[in-house]
């Protein structure tokens, strides 16, 4: 009986310990991401827009009910506690990820024990088999719909995965006639006060495949290393290997294809929005089609990053292009790329995007692109295949924001990118056969 007095003694503390678990648990998921409490993974920012509203409401259900039902309460707690689990471990830092699904738990827990000791024998077995319920259906659920919203569509490509080398990626784009633009991320950061590595493009030819040229690195930021490359051959496969320190990589080397100069027959690929981290055997059947470039009209990925840290870019960059399907084929094909909404900032983004900064830095320092209009410019591009020309355009990072009360005329270019393109309309139509217009947001809507 003592002991039985003792432990009832502890129920009203217990009880405003799962009060305080609670409100931590809330203020935790309301303000983790402004107090730098949550950390994502790359990509993995649509965990604070997305799911935590729908846990969050979850979970504040169940606080309400544990005022007056604990059973309940810690029921429904154990459900959002565990259907979080999957979200949170594919999108958060370990440590993130463990404290959100701990907020969640803790109060659950004790919920739970409260109901163990204050109700009969039969009813609390029966509260804590519902808890139990609660968790695995929560658990089960969570993962399914995680695999469902961000997991992957179609087979995993048949590309190896590639031991460590010297470069974590490679890949090429603003190829010309005569041109090209190679970069590529050495693998091991250089210690404080260690100056930069020597770094070479090995650049063969197929006209003289025993003569290699060495091409001097251009910049190098960040441990990208960018190569220009100038006074190609038309129309000519070139080999490439980067040396680092005079180790030549030759697991992750490349090719590329110049451009034909005059009438030719060629294939253009034109591929948008996958998924962050995707790995999907669309990349092998692009490579299969042996195009002489692969053009990216948005979402290289679904990043959706709203914070303005060129970190946060860098980091989902570096996963998609380390996936063996999308590294195998970037080391393969040159790349055209111009960027949509999820991976230029957030959802629906604009030019005010909060985001916007560190976005312009980060394509520029990542991405092989064409002549652009300035450092900070929306990264509008068009370049010459055989007799036609590509206009790209980027309908995100000049795009007027959306407002009801606002009357004047709304535009998704930009002043400064509309006169470049009718410009190059103009001077296209009169130069070339063909001109092809690309743009990421199709005019096909209200």
């Amino acid at each position: 009986m003592n002991q039985l007095a003792a432990v009832e003694h502890l129920l009203p503390n217990l009880k405003r310990l799962g009060i305080a678990t609670a409100l931590v648990a809330v203020g935790l998921s309301v303000f983790g991401r402004a107090l730098g409490l949550l950390v994502f993974k790359p990509g993995g920012s649509s965990f604070d827009t997305l799911v935590r509203p729908i846990f969050l409401v979850l979970f504040v259900v169940a606080a309400l009910v544990a005022f007056r039902w604990q059973a309940a309460g810690g029921v429904l707690a154990a459900l959002a506690a565990s259907g979080v689990l999957a979200f949170a471990a594919n999108q958060l830092r370990l440590g993130s990820a463990l404290m959100v699904v701990a907020a969640f738990a803790v109060p659950a827990v004790i919920w739970v024990v409260i109901d163990l000791i204050e109700l009969p024998t039969r009813q609390a077995t029966i509260s804590l088999v519902a808890a139990l319920i609660a968790a695995a259906v929560g658990y089960g659920a969570g993962y399914y719909a995680y695999e469902r919203l961000w997991g992957p569509t179609h087979p995993e490509s048949t590309a190896p995965v590639l031991p460590p080398s010297e470069l974590e990626w490679v890949w090429t784009g603003a190829v010309n006639t005569d041109r090209a633009t190679v970069k590529a991320k050495i693998s091991a950061a250089r210690p404080a006060g260690v100056g930069p590595p020597e770094l070479d493009l090995l650049l063969t030819g197929t006209p003289l495949p025993d003569s290699t040229t060495s091409v001097p690195a251009t910049s190098f930021e960040n441990d990208v290393v960018t190569f220009e490359l100038v006074g190609l051959d038309p129309d000519t496969t070139y080999h490439y290997s980067v040396s680092v320190d005079g180790a030549v990589d030759t697991v992750r080397s490349g090719r590329f294809r110049t451009f034909p100069d005059g009438p030719a027959s060629f294939t253009i690929a034109i591929g948008a929005c996958a998924r962050v981290g995707s790995n999907g055997r669309v990349f092998d059947a692009i490579d299969e089609l042996d195009p002489l470039l692969y053009m990216v009209t948005g979402d290289f990925h679904y990043g959706d990053n709203d914070v303005d840290d060129i970190d946060e870019y860098r980091d989902v960059m570096d996963l998609a292009l380390t996936q063996p399907g999308q590294a195998r084929l970037y080391r393969n094909r040159p790349i055209a790329y111009v960027w949509d909404d999820h991976d230029y900032g957030a959802n629906d983004s604009d030019g005010q995007s909060a985001s916007r900064s560190a976005a312009m830095r980060s394509y520029r320092q990542y991405v092989p692109h064409y002549n652009l209009a300035g450092p900070s410019s929306a990264i509008y591009q068009a370049f010459t295949v055989g007799r036609v020309r590509f206009v790209m355009t980027d309908a995100r990072s000049a795009r007027d924001p959306k407002t009801e009360s606002d009357d004047r005329d709304k535009s998704m270019l930009g002043d400064q990118q509309l006169r470049w393109l009718k410009d190059e309309l103009l001077e296209a139509s009169m130069s070339h056969e063909l001109v092809v217009w690309v743009n990421p947001v199709p005019w096909v809507a209200e």
